[in-house]
């Protein structure tokens, strides 16, 4: 890809590249088909992905409906990605493909499972089993999913940043939902003179 032809990508992740219109299309229908599954301002939608394209999109997505992107550590075991899925309260888990057939036994009850197929460029640099790259059985294609989705079209809300898990100190991961900052944080300070 020459240097002026990478002035109109919005996102490159290895040979794949997404326009600016096309990301905010695609997060526009995922914070649609979002909205239809129940989930508004103040939810969490949790994401277990590795760096990916469509990881920014389910993350704005979130943001767009005033919701808690939550990313999960992909190195967690299954029974501390259970404990971030309960204790997040999420309804919806958005993962690579590869990622989710340990999970079986993890997911609560009522909690929708995306599955997002794992990317070329991550096939090339990780150790993944080639029979872990199909759709769980328990999972939605996301792909399939997302054609079907219409443009989010409701009110505009709030927007928080993203809700992180810290290392915990005391056994279990925390919550910290961090939220946009205000007009007073960004507002450049002004200097004393003394």
């Amino acid at each position: 890809m020459s240097e002026t032809s990478q002035l109109f990508f919005g996102i490159i992740s290895g040979e794949r590249a997404r326009t600016h219109d096309e990301v905010a299309d695609r997060t526009s229908r995922i914070a649609g088909g979002l909205s239809e599954l129940g989930v508004k301002q103040g939810d969490s939608v949790c994401i277990l992905m590795r760096n990916d394209i469509a990881f920014i999109e389910v993350a704005y997505a979130a943001m767009r409906l005033g919701a808690y992107g939550v990313p999960v550590n992909w190195h967690f075991k299954p029974e501390e990605i259970n404990y971030i899925l309960k204790d997040s309260g999420t309804s919806v888990l958005v993962g690579h493909a590869d990622m989710l057939h340990r999970l079986r036994e993890a997911i609560p009850p009522g909690v929708s499972v995306f599955s997002v197929p794992t990317p070329p460029e991550i096939l090339k640099n990780y150790k993944i089993d080639p029979e872990g790259l199909e759709k769980p059985d328990f999972a939605i294609d996301f792909d399939l999913w997302l054609a079907r989705q219409v443009s989010y079209d409701g009110p505009v809300v709030p927007q928080p940043q993203n809700m992180i898990y810290t290392s915990g100190t005391t056994g279990h991961p925390k919550g910290v939902r961090r939220s946009a900052p205000t007009a007073e944080q960004i507002a450049p300070q002004k200097k004393c003179a003394f």
